[in-house]
């Protein structure tokens, strides 16, 4: 949103977000009460799902696969911020390449100076 206007009570549901030059979905500083469900984030360059400063937010039952960086990242001081029924694979494949067998942790990124995010285990995690 601009400056003075604040994004609330927004539903993102049943999209197709791919092959963006950043993530697919963005929701920044004064984005309160998101709900993204349903949706599809593929193939995007950046996240599929970046989250910055942004309050109270559900994200569930997404395909979230195949973005250049991390599945979902959770930065600033973003609050409140649930994750569940998500799909997560393929995502950050630079990162995977370091991994040296560990799996799962490029798909989420959450910020230290972020709060509040419960990321539940009904998640699928590769």
């Amino acid at each position: 949103p601009d400056t003075v206007d604040v994004a609330e009570d927004v539903h993102i549901q049943d999209s197709l977000r791919r092959g963006n030059h950043g993530a697919g979905v963005q929701l920044y500083a004064r984005s309160r009460k998101v709900q993204v469900r349903d949706c599809r984030l593929l193939a995007n360059r950046g996240a599929g799902l970046l989250l910055q400063d942004a309050q109270d937010c559900v994200i569930e039952g997404n395909e979230i696969r195949d973005n250049g960086l991390r599945g979902v990242s959770v930065h600033g001081r973003s609050n409140q911020v649930r994750l569940a029924h998500n799909v997560f694979s393929g995502n950050a494949p630079a990162l995977a390449q370091r991994a040296h067998g560990e799996r799962g942790w490029m798909q989420v990124d959450v910020a230290r100076s972020a709060s509040a995010v419960h990321i539940d285990r009904s998640n699928q995690l590769p």
